[in-house]
C-alpha cells in the first residue's frame, strides 16, 4: 500500500514537473480567433499594404496644399562682366535673375514673392478627387490582401487541428495496443507507428505555416488549442451573392479603377481651360543691399491654350478607351464572382449535406472519418466566405 502511495505521488511530481516546463517552452497558446488577429496585425503583406495606403494619404495632403499660395525669396550674388543683359534662371524660381549690361565686380538682388492661382479650369479640385479615389483603391487592395491573409489563416488553422486530433486518435490506439489493452499484430502496430510519425510531421509542417502567415519567428514553441467543430449553417445563394456585390474587395476595385479613368479623362478635358495666376513681388537690386534700386509688382497672368498638335485630343480618347475597358473588367469581375460563388456554395452544401446524414452534431466524439468530414466541410465553408468576401459567421 505503501509502495503504490509513493508511486502516485512520484507520478503526480513528475506530471506538474512536465506541466511547468511546457509551460515556460510555449511561447503562445493559439486558437483560430487569435491566430487571425495576430496575422492581421504583423504579416508582412498586410503591413505593405498599410504603407501603401500611408503614402496615399500623403499624395492627398500634397494635392490640398494646390489650393495655397506659393512664397518664395531668393538671394543672388553675382560676379559679371556682359555685354549684353543676361536672364538668370531656376527652376524653383518663379521668375529669372536679370543681370544688366556691363561689368560689375558685387551685384546684389533679394526678392520676396507670392503666387496664387486665381482659376485653373478645375483642374485642382478635380486632381484632389482623383488623389482620394486612388486612396480608395489602394484599400480595396490592402483588403484583397487582407481577405486571402485571413481565408489561409483559417484553412492552415484547419488543418492543424485535424492533424492535432487525427494524431491523438491514433496515439491513443497506439497506447492501447502497447499496453495490452487492444490485441493488434505486431505489424499493424509497426503501421500505426509510422502513421503517427507522417501525421506529427504534417501537423508541424502545418504550424509552420501558420507561424508564417502570422509573422512570427519560425522557431516560436506555441500550442495549437480548440477542437475541430463542424460548420454547419443554413445559407440562402442570392443573399451571399448580394453580400459578395456589396462587399468584395476585388468588385469595388473595379468599380474604384472606373471611378479613377473618369476622373482622368476629365482632368485632361480641363487642360483646354485658361490659366490665371495672381503674382506679388518685392526686390532690391545693386552693390549695397536694400540701399540701391528697389522694384515690386503685382502682375495678373493668364495662359490659354490655343493649340498643341493635336496630343490632347489623342489622350482624351485614350482616356474614353480606358473607361470602356474599365466597365469591361468591372462586368468581368461581377462574372468572376458570382462563378466563384457558386462553385463554393456547390461544394459546402455537399460537404453540409454529408456532415448533417452523419449527425456530427449529435456526437460527443469523432473516430477518424468524422475528423475527415468535419475538415472538408470546414475546409469548405472558409473557400465560401473568401468568395462572398466577408466573415459569414456574423451574417
Amino acid at each position: 500500500m505503501k509502495k503504490n502511495a509513493l508511486v502516485f505521488v512520484l507520478m503526480a511530481c513528475i506530471c506538474f514537473f512536465v506541466s511547468l516546463v511546457q509551460s515556460q517552452t510555449v511561447d503562445e497558446v493559439l486558437t483560430e480567433a487569435v491566430s487571425v488577429q495576430r496575422a492581421v496585425s504583423s504579416n508582412i503583406e498586410i503591413l505593405e499594404a498599410n504603407q501603401n495606403i500611408e503614402f496615399a494619404n500623403q499624395k492627398i495632403f500634397e494635392s490640398k496644399i494646390l489650393y495655397l499660395p506659393n512664397f518664395d525669396f531668393n538671394l543672388n550674388c553675382s560676379h559679371f562682366n556682359n555685354s549684353i543683359f543676361t536672364l538668370v534662371s531656376d527652376s524653383m524660381s518663379q521668375a529669372p535673375i536679370i543681370l544688366p549690361k556691363g561689368k560689375q565686380d558685387l551685384r546684389y538682388s533679394v526678392r520676396i514673392s507670392a503666387w496664387q492661382n486665381i482659376y485653373n479650369g478645375g483642374r485642382i479640385k478635380t486632381a484632389n478627387k482623383l488623389t482620394k479615389i486612388n486612396k480608395e483603391k489602394t484599400e480595396n487592395e490592402r483588403d484583397i490582401i487582407k481577405n486571402k491573409i485571413i481565408n489561409d489563416v483559417k484553412s492552415v488553422f484547419n488543418e492543424c487541428l485535424y492533424y492535432k486530433e487525427l494524431l491523438e486518435i491514433d496515439l491513443a490506439k497506439l497506447r492501447s495496443a502497447e499496453v495490452g489493452r487492444v490485441r493488434l499484430p505486431s505489424e499493424n502496430i509497426k503501421k500505426l507507428r509510422k502513421k503517427c510519425i507522417e501525421e506529427q510531421l504534417s501537423f508541424e509542417k502545418e504550424v509552420l505555416n501558420l507561424l508564417a502567415l502570422m509573422g512570427k519567428d519560425l522557431n516560436s514553441i506555441v500550442r495549437i488549442s480548440g477542437k475541430a467543430i463542424p460548420k454547419i449553417k443554413q445559407l440562402d445563394f442570392d443573399k451571399c451573392l448580394f453580400l459578395a456585390y456589396q462587399f468584395k474587395p476585388e468588385l469595388k476595385s473595379s468599380q474604384t479603377q472606373e471611378k479613377l479613368d473618369s476622373l482622368s479623362l476629365n482632368l485632361l478635358s480641363l487642360q483646354r481651360f485658361p490659366k490665371i495666376t495672381l503674382g506679388i513681388a518685392q526686390e532690391w537690386l545693386g552693390a549695397r543691399m536694400f540701399k540701391d534700386d528697389m522694384n515690386w509688382y503685382i502682375s495678373l497672368n493668364a495662359n490659354i491654350p490655343i493649340f498643341d498638335g493635336g496630343s490632347l485630343f489623342s489622350k482624351i480618347k485614350q482616356g474614353r478607351i480606358k473607361i470602356r475597358q474599365s466597365v469591361l473588367a468591372r462586368a468581368k469581375s461581377q462574372r468572376e464572382i458570382r462563378l466563384s460563388m457558386s462553385k463554393s456554395f456547390l461544394e459546402y452544401n455537399f460537404w453540409r449535406k454529408r456532415a448533417i446524414d452523419a449527425k456530427l452534431l449529435e456526437k460527443k466524439h469523432y473516430d477518424e472519418d468524422d475528423i475527415e468530414l468535419i475538415r472538408n466541410l470546414n475546409r469548405s465553408y472558409y473557400n465560401l466566405e473568401f468568395a462572398v468576401g466577408v466573415d459569414l459567421d456574423s451574417y
